[in-house]
């Protein structure tokens, strides 16, 4: 009976073992951000320590100081040791920046146009913001607008003025919202967008600031610089 004891007990530390060696084996090829994620994922019963290499252990130790840098420089920037704002961009500790509101979009946008923004390549950030408005604000505000535009319409026709295109396609866009709005059809959100562009030189951030112009109009979507002024 000692001996099928004794048996079952080195059965069990060999499988121990083997489960062991077949977990080193599993990690032993992958990259150590992988060898990582999968020691991570372990249940605690299984985690031994002999899974960390000495590469392994140097990586963590190096992911961590750079997390810990990376943490500091946040306080910096959330309470930095310079600030100044001017006009119309910015300088806070040594970093320059310049920030864009979204001031109208053309009546049809194609809706890939967020991606290519998303790649253009710049030190950047972009928020966006969605607001729902109230039906029957937005329905008054849309029924001035329509009368503004029909009456502008009307008097060029008297005179006998070629009226630009644009105001012909506003007033179709105004009445064709009026009536979903009407029939429940759709809903009416309010949005706003806002791009910073960064850079550590004047001239730098001029450069990109026309390039993101350039980019941004190519959709018929008008920007404009963001101005820091006394509140009305």
């Amino acid at each position: 009976m000692d001996k099928i004891a004794g048996f079952f007990v080195k059965n069990k530390k060999t499988n121990s073992v083997s489960k062991q060696n077949s977990k080193k084996n599993i990690i032993k090829d992958k990259s150590l951000e992988e060898q990582l994620k999968y020691i991570i994922t372990l249940p605690d019963d299984e985690y031994k320590d002999d899974l960390l290499t000495s590469e392994l252990r140097k990586y963590i130790l190096d992911f961590e100081k750079e997390y810990i840098t990376t943490l500091s420089d946040y306080k910096e920037h959330i309470a930095p040791s310079y600030r100044e704002v001017r006009g119309g961009d910015f300088n806070i500790s040594g970093v320059l920046g310049k920030t864009y509101y979204t001031h109208s979009y053309p009546s049809y946008i194609d809706f890939l146009w967020t991606r290519d923004m998303l790649s253009f390549y710049a030190k950047r950030d972009m928020s966006r913001f969605v607001y729902p408005a109230d039906d029957s604000t937005i329905k008054s505000v849309l029924k001035r607008r329509s009368t503004m535009l029909k009456a502008e319409i009307s008097s060029a026709a008297e005179k006998g003025i070629t009226m630009d295109t644009d105001v012909s396609v506003e007033y179709q866009d105004v009445e064709n919202i009026r009536q979903k709005l009407a029939t429940r059809e759709e809903r009416y959100f309010q949005t706003s967008m806002y791009t910073t562009i960064y850079e550590h030189d004047d001239e730098k951030l001029r450069e990109e600031s026309k390039k993101f112009e350039q980019k941004i109009a190519g959709y018929g979507i008008r920007v404009k610089p963001a101005s820091q002024r006394m509140d009305e």
